[in-house]
């Protein structure tokens, strides 16, 4: 440990609650009457908690947090052993990497708002402090701003927005808005004035701010990242308002990936020699895109709206399903070789990263043939088409036929529409003809692409932009 205001432990040792959380919610034992200052009480457990883990310290509390020092650790591991949701946003692009966006889960803590006129307004909170018997005022935040503050950001609470001479003793009204979008800066902004409460108007959303000194109420595949419970070092106490916890909520995509994790953990030990492709093929192809109610999962990106493959990937992750997927689209170090190529990197990084010979001769610089489990086709003229081939891991002797919700605009043909498996046939291509319908510009629009054997549903997203062409813009 350092003797700096910061608190850090020269190990591998977590000081700060995010590492503790996200090691927890993959490999965390069972643990009875886990709970966080009395909510979400129940027994705990990570995803595969007979798994190992070996951890590697790149992040430090300074905020010190580098791609290389990120990378070395993989490396290590390896030794051992072990913005959107726009377009174009995505930065793990790379094949053998899974993007995991953060889903919610059917987990909520409600709280009421009563009014003096006995109106009551239902939100949630996460502050479990006691709260005054008595009466408090309710104030909005535009009518207390402080004398240099824009009104658009003391309707928000923005960080100094407020006079502080109005809000102490006082609940505040606070709005969202697109440039203040957090609870957590209202909360901050009030607590500095010493308000008594905050109630922060938003945008449909599961997601709660950590408020505990005052009460305040309010994208490959997705995995569950909103309101998860899981342990939390009490080192992180000694710098927080949260004091002494052994668990703690917490939301985002740290709390999606170890989801993951701890699939990918059970997956590896049902199916030991599937490829990391594979592997991430049943988690993408077996996916959910509704809800547990049936409804179509919705974005929380402004503005509010349905979902697309851009936020979920292929969606919300399905272990039972993942283990038994039927087909998967398995790739290897052949047709990454081909993907390194394709992005520009020459013949000795490659051999270096891939630890064999490998040349980039002949090699088309389009990957619209890599083997993923999704096709995206940013610029769409005309007709194109791709191939695919999947392998079948499910019974020998199996047919399963394609059935396409093609995206609007776009005719999408897939020929063979049956594929046909034996005890000597595991291994199958087809190919998938785009023809644009549109003589305009288009934007991105989505469908799929399912094989089904009456068993086993295998759907992938099908992503398709047209681009007009010289023939359709003459005509």
């Amino acid at each position: 440990m350092n003797t700096t205001d910061i608190y850090e432990f020269m190990s591998a040792r977590d000081a700060v609650g995010h590492g503790t959380h996200t090691a927890s919610t993959a490999a965390g034992a069972v643990v009875a009457d886990a709970n966080f200052r009395g909510l979400a009480s129940g027994v705990a457990r990570g995803g595969a908690p007979r798994a190992r883990l070996a951890v590697y310290k790149v992040c430090w509390a300074t905020g010190d947090c580098t791609s290389a020092d990120i990378l070395a650790a993989f490396d290590e591991a390896i030794h051992d052993g072990n913005s959107g949701p726009y377009s174009e946003t995505v930065i793990n692009s790379a094949p053998w990497i899974v993007t995991v966006a953060a889903g919610t889960i059917d987990r909520t803590f409600y709280a009421n708002i009563i009014l003096g006129n006995n109106s009551t307004y239902v939100g949630q909170t996460l502050y479990s402090g006691k709260h005054p018997s008595r009466s408090m005022r309710l104030v909005y935040a535009e009518d207390i701003a402080s004398n240099n503050a824009d009104d658009t950001d003391a309707r928000s609470c923005t960080a100094g927005s407020l006079n502080s001479t109005l809000v102490k003793g006082n609940v505040v009204l606070c709005f969202q808005t697109r440039a203040q979008r957090s609870p957590s800066v209202a909360v901050e902004t009030v607590k500095k004035g010493r308000g008594a409460g905050v109630i922060f108007a938003q945008f449909l959303t599961k997601d709660i701010a950590s408020s505990f000194d005052i009460p305040c109420v309010q994208p490959d595949i997705a995995a569950p990242g909103v309101n998860i419970l899981a342990a939390w070092t009490p080192a992180a106490s000694i710098s927080s308002a949260i004091g002494p916890v052994n668990f703690k909520i917490d939301s985002g995509t740290s709390m999606s990936c170890p989801h993951i994790s701890g699939v990918v953990a059970l997956l590896k030990s049902m199916h030991p020699n599937w490829s990391p492709a594979a592997v991430k093929s049943a988690l993408v192809t077996t996916a959910n895109v509704h809800d547990q109610h049936g409804f179509e999962i919705i974005s929380e990106a402004a503005p509010y709206s349905r979902a697309n493959p851009f936020d979920y990937g292929g969606g919300h992750v399905d272990p039972n399903k993942a283990a038994h997927p039927g087909l998967v689209y398995d790739m290897g170090t052949s047709e990454y070789v081909r993907f390194l190529c394709s992005m520009g990197y020459n013949n000795s990084a490659i051999s270096s990263m891939t630890q064999q010979y490998a040349t980039c001769q002949h090699t088309p610089k389009s990957q619209l043939n890599l083997n993923l489990p999704s096709i995206t086709i940013p610029e769409l003229r005309g007709k194109l088409t791709v191939s695919r081939t999947v392998t079948n891991v499910g019974p020998a002797v199996s047919k399963y036929r394609a059935r396409v919700e093609a995206p609007p605009g776009v005719d999408v043909t897939v020929s063979p529409s049956l594929l046909t498996f034996n005890s000597t046939v595991s291994r199958l291509t087809f190919k998938v003809t785009f023809q644009t319908k549109l003589r305009v510009q288009g934007r991105y629009t989505f469908g799929s692409l399912t094989w089904e054997d009456g068993t086993h549903t295998v759907r992938i997203p099908l992503v398709v932009r047209t681009i007009i062409s010289k023939f359709y813009a003459n005509a």
